[in-house]
């Protein structure tokens, strides 16, 4: 597993770089990354509202609509925010770095909101190699190899960054208030 020590290294890897050495290994791949180093990125409230047309509420796998995002937030559901690269400047700057580091053929990213401990989404596999950035809070990841084996088990802490191959199952659970960006993209 490519891992990337701040203490080791006086910089950690930006995600661009970070996503095009993980892409190559092809295996699951973390960077420990100081507090806050993310958080120019963390989407403000009036831009939460603006996207709200594009959001999805999600608890333990299941969908259900709310007329507030406040109310969604409340009842513990995980605010999915799909295509903001195209509609937040600083996030699409990194994602049009991930596209161009990787060669990606397809890219896109989302932010994830939530604030509780329930989770989002049971464990899936996603048709692209992702990208996590821990915007703010933390999150316990779980990656699954080919074989079904864990690769993966730990916190991600803001400023923090996870590579999950293609296709390879993983599950995520808040610690509680917690926001990242998942970063997609097929090379």
């Amino acid at each position: 597993m490519l891992s990337c020590d701040p203490s080791e290294t006086p910089h950690p890897f930006a995600p661009a770089e970070f996503a095009r050495r993980s892409s190559e290994s092809g295996k699951v791949a973390y960077a420990n990354g100081s507090s806050g180093r993310f958080s120019h990125l963390v989407p403000t409230a009036d831009q939460f509202a603006e996207l709200r047309f594009h959001a999805h509420a999600y608890k333990r796998g299941v969908e259900r609509q709310f007329v507030e995002l406040a109310d969604a937030l409340k009842d513990g559901y995980t605010l999915y925010f799909k295509n903001v690269g195209r509609r937040l400047l600083a996030i699409g700057e990194v994602v049009e770095q991930v596209r161009v580091a990787t060669s990606a053929r397809y890219w896109e990213a989302a932010v994830v909101r939530s604030e509780s401990s329930d989770p989002g989404f049971d464990a899936h596999q996603d048709v692209a190699e992702l990208v996590v950035l821990q915007l703010a809070g933390a999150k316990r990841w779980t990656v699954y190899d080919d074989d079904g084996q864990v690769t993966f088990s730990g916190n991600l802490s803001s400023g923090d960054m996870l590579y999950v191959p293609l296709d390879w199952l993983h599950y995520c659970e808040p610690l509680g208030s917690s926001t990242h960006v998942t970063v997609s993209f097929r090379s």
